[in-house]
């Protein structure tokens, strides 16, 4: 353990002690200093698994009136419909933890504010959610979910408190979200999961203005019967307004990626950054909020309960829980591929948390991604324009537009490497800086003396660049120069003697070796992940893979119809058919002789939370995979799955697969060329009205096995069948696709 453990670990255990002992006995002891991350433990709540029928049943016996109109029950049991879907999905996707410390945190604050209404209390039921976006929700059956974007952006307990009452008088209130869902965007996902439509529910609040409004006055009431005070609630609104801006505003140090033997000078960066709008946008995630502050602000419970407590529990229990929050918001950002707001905000940290093992490895995984985008020449793909960037990750956004080539590639290096020495378990940091190496020598020209193994002191250094980089122009503020250039084309990072300082290490002078060896090696081609491209039919596979076993995760079937007069997505009858379709996979399996072990969300019980927290990892690593599509391998950030999959379920493959089933409306349907052909061709006037009224079908069918270890498919097979998704066409394409990932034993039968 470092020094800097010591000294944090005293720093708190006395806090852990209260959490752990004040909150819940279900509370997890959490060591910043050894940060690896929350999930969920304990008994799995009934809210979270709840069946979408259930759902449905409640809201409607909640939502829907006899003396309703036809119209209005229809509108009404569509939303309730859609929305119960959205949030059993999110529910079962292990993005909402339960049973951890952020959500026992939530609880003990809710437990003050209506310690006068045990009866609401006990309906309730407080979890965060993992996501960076700024917001919060209730449920019709009292599941208030909080992001861990908007708690990592507060600045007291009052603010979490007033969060909770707004939820708390929603809830109260019977006030339904309005979602609804569109096929379209189902089927934009690519044959995947509904990570799309689940933003939907976590980006924007999905409220009305005129329930907005009422829950910020009824919360008012609420803060009035408890210690909180209410002016600090004026500061959640920033947040809202701000939702994108980093964390915190501090000049980022133009040295942070220097070392004895790399420098960055500092014409790399801007003299100074745009500043922050000030108030921000104040429609990004809510709607009006001008006008709901105002009416807060004008409030008569606002008025009075101004200069009240802004702590009730020990305030440093609060920076803990959100520096947990933060820390899990770099993790968000490298999972969004958002690398410049993910290293900002793992330098901030460190300024609290120096020689952090989750931070700092948290930059060198956001910079081993920059430099593989960047040497497929796709780097615009992760890294914004600058120009457009507000604060300061406008430097870092700069930054990496500026750097060429082979400089990204050397600052990945070097800080996987050196991470790698520091951690010495992070055997995925050597393995990163490993593949970085043999493309910087394959694609940049590179070859055994393009570095020194000597090193130089560092002033020689900054001489060699005063020589190099002369009279070098200032960068504009916000003029573009295209990638990799910079307003002076003699200015550069000395690359030379990058690795100077890691030869000594044998591990490095081996990996190295092998990088120049294989220099001339051509590069394999892309495996494309986007299903996009794979509905075109794959060849035939002319070998058997003879997988010993896979590991399929949550299928996924939709029944989408976009004819005339119906709803595009239909959420009861494809959650039906997903259920079906699950036991036929166990079904033929069997009869294929492949051993496949089947990890479904929606068959698990309150017992199984190894099952839930394991499918919750294995669907964020389905997630990167389409995320680095246009990547040649993906080396996961969850850096122990490997393990846990060969642990747990004694297999290195992980399956998934997705079923379409789409309804159309037949191109004679259209008005005008139904009238053409009538006239034109009447005498098949009979012909002609029955194909329009009839749709036409379309059967998709995805199969996808991806080698964990390697971080790459293995098999991709897409199928589209002119028909209905009869049991017998989805029965037989898997039992077709589960003979080529096994062995002929089958077919000899």
């Amino acid at each position: 353990m470092s020094k800097y453990s010591i000294i944090y670990s005293s720093k708190y255990a006395a806090l852990l002690f209260f959490i752990i002992t004040t909150f819940s006995v279900h509370a997890q002891s959490i060591d910043l200093n050894n940060y690896q991350g929350i999930q969920s433990k304990g008994e799995i709540p009934k809210v979270i698994i709840k069946n979408i029928e259930k759902r449905i049943a409640e809201g409607e016996k909640k939502n829907i009136k006899k003396e309703d109109s036809w119209f209005e029950k229809k509108a009404k049991q569509r939303n309730i419909i859609e929305s119960s879907f959205i949030v059993s999905e999110l529910m079962l996707s292990g993005e909402v933890v339960f049973n951890d410390t952020l959500s026992n945190y939530l609880q003990n604050i809710a437990k003050d504010l209506l310690k006068n209404d045990i009866e609401t209390f006990n309906k309730l039921h407080f979890f965060i959610v993992k996501s960076s976006f700024t917001n919060s929700f209730c449920t019709s059956d009292g599941a208030i979910i909080v992001t861990l974007g908007l708690i990592a952006r507060l600045q007291n307990e009052a603010e979490v408190a007033f969060v909770l009452a707004r939820e708390i008088a929603h809830f109260k209130s019977k006030h339904s979200l309005n979602l609804y869902l569109d096929g379209s965007k189902i089927l934009n996902t690519g044959g995947y999961n509904l990570k799309v439509i689940q933003n939907q529910l976590l980006q924007k609040s999905n409220y009305t203005l005129e329930y907005e409004l009422a829950a910020d006055s009824m919360a008012l009431s609420i803060l009035a019967n408890s210690p909180y005070s209410s002016e600090t609630s004026d500061n959640l609104f920033s947040c809202y307004a701000n939702a994108e801006a980093p964390l915190e505003q501090k000049n980022f140090d133009k040295k942070f990626f220097n070392t004895s033997n790399f420098i960055v000078p500092e014409n790399y960066f801007f003299a100074s950054v745009n500043p922050l709008e000030d108030g921000g946008n104040y429609d990004f995630t809510h709607f009006d909020l001008k006008t709901r502050k105002t009416s807060l602000q004008n409030n008569f419970y606002y008025l009075n309960t101004r200069g009240r407590n802004t702590f009730v529990n020990p305030p440093q229990a609060f920076f803990f829980m959100r520096n947990i929050c933060r820390f899990e918001m770099s993790s968000l950002y490298l999972s969004n591929r958002r690398y410049a707001e993910a290293i900002y905000n793992s330098y901030l940290l460190l300024s609290e948390f120096p020689n952090n093992e989750f931070l700092s490895t948290n930059i060198s995984n956001s910079l081993y991604y920059l430099a593989k985008y960047n040497n497929i020449h796709r780097i615009a793909d992760v890294n914004s324009r600058f120009e457009n960037v507000k604060g300061e990750t406008q430097q870092l956004h700069l930054l990496f537009t500026v750097m060429k080539d082979d400089e990204i590639n050397a600052l990945a290096i070097s800080s996987l490497w050196k991470n790698y020495q520091m951690f010495p378990s992070r055997k995925d940091l050597k393995k990163k800086a490993e593949e970085l190496l043999i493309e910087n020598f394959r694609l940049y020209g590179k070859n055994n003396d393009s570095y020194s193994r000597q090193q130089l002191p560092i002033d020689s250094i900054i001489a060699d660049q005063n020589r190099r980089n002369f009279k070098p122009r200032p960068m504009m503020i916000n003029t573009y120069y295209g990638y990799g250039k910079r307003p002076a084309d003699s200015t550069f990072i000395n690359t030379k003697h990058a690795f100077a300082s890691f030869f000594s290490d044998p591990e490095f002078a081996i990996a190295y070796d092998k990088a120049v060896q294989l220099k001339d090696k051509p590069l394999l081609n892309n495996i494309t992940y986007h299903s996009a491209e794979l509905i075109n039919y794959n060849s035939p596979v002319d070998q058997h893979l003879h997988l010993p076993k896979i590991v399929m995760v949550d299928p996924s079937y939709f029944k989408i119809n976009n004819t005339f007069f119906n709803e595009k997505f239909n959420a009861q009858s494809s959650e039906a058919a997903r259920k079906e379709y699950s036991k036929m996979i166990k079904d033929i399996s069997k009869k294929a002789h492949l051993n496949v072990e089947l990890l479904d969300s929606k068959f698990i019980n309150a017992k199984q939370v190894n099952t839930f927290n394991d499918i919750a990892r294995l669907n964020a690593f389905i997630d990167e995979l389409y995320k680095h599509k246009d990547l040649d391998s993906v080396q996961s950030v969850d850096y122990e799955l490997v393990n846990m999959l060969m642990q747990h379920h004694q297999t290195k493959y992980l399956a998934w697969n997705n079923v379409f089933a789409i309804t159309e409306p037949d191109a004679m349907s259209d008005p005008v060329a139904l009238a053409f052909n009538l006239v034109y061709y009447f005498y098949l006037a009979p012909i002609f009205i029955y194909d329009a009224a009839t749709p036409d079908y379309y059967t998709y069918h995805y199969m996808m096995v991806a080698d964990i270890e390697k971080g790459k498919l293995i098999y991709n097979k897409a199928y589209m069948i002119n028909g209905k998704d009869s049991q017998d066409r989805i029965k037989s394409i898997l039992y077709y696709n589960f003979l080529q990932l096994g062995n002929t034993k089958a077919k000899k039968n």
